[in-house]
């Protein structure tokens, strides 16, 4: 899967994590690279952190619904570090325990 794949999948389901009025808010860049495996299907963002030192999360995307949900949030300082951690999560399904609940859906969807 394509980095293009999961944005057309998130926004064919109704879901807003890509909408480009968010990115450009949250001054969010999306690496083209995506890690898929047993343990899900991961990608990297970088934003700006409250002490405007700009830092790399880690995101899964869940083909079911569109969502896109953070399972590490600014927890990294460069993107190669980032990038190792969603190859991790995308092996081992057990790995990524610490997920935030937050789905970046359009409200209407939530409901």
């Amino acid at each position: 899967m394509t980095i293009d794949e999961i944005i057309d999948r998130n926004k064919q389901a109704g879901n807003s994590f890509f909408d480009s009025a968010q990115m450009h808010q949250w001054h969010s860049r999306v690496s083209s690279i995506v890690h898929e495996g047993p343990g899900g299907i991961f990608f990297v963002t970088s934003e700006p952190q409250y002490d405007g030192v700009r830092r790399r999360s880690v995101r899964r995307f869940v083909p079911e619904t569109g969502a896109v949900k953070t399972t590490a949030w600014g927890k990294y300082e460069t993107n190669a570090e980032a990038q190792r951690q969603a190859k991790k999560f995308s092996r081992d399904p057990g790995l990524d325990s610490d997920e935030r609940s937050w789905e970046h859906q359009s409200p209407e969807v939530s409901k």
